[in-house]
């Protein structure tokens, strides 16, 4: 079960291999993140539904290519879904590397 743009698991596939994940491991601490495509209808409605999945594909690559081996994505609408487990992270560091991961990617693909 994938999303038809990005390819990545859709979310009854991702909200299904979560849970199994989590009863699985019940001695391990996970995150869950949600990360929401502010204005994305904007994007959308000025520049076409083309430019939008162009801009979903874009970031689930960015996604998939920080977390491949360390947790799970998928897309849900016009957000993107993350569950790694919390060993990777500890306080502030879980959004500093993140955004230095993303815009070593970005800047490494323009």
């Amino acid at each position: 079960m994938t999303d038809s743009i990005t390819g990545m698991w859709n979310r009854v596939k991702f909200y299904k291999e979560a849970q199994e994940i989590l009863e699985k491991n019940k001695d391990r601490t996970y995150l869950m993140i949600t990360l929401d495509i502010n204005k994305f209808k904007f994007i959308n409605n000025d520049f076409g539904s083309k430019a939008g999945d162009c801009i979903l594909c874009v970031m689930g690559e960015r996604i998939q290519e920080i977390f491949k081996e360390r947790g799970y994505t998928a897309r849900g609408g016009e957000y993107l879904l993350l569950v790694i487990p919390f060993i990777y992270y500890t306080g502030k560091r879980i959004a500093e590397d993140w955004i230095v991961e993303l815009r070593e990617l970005w800047r490494g693909r323009q």
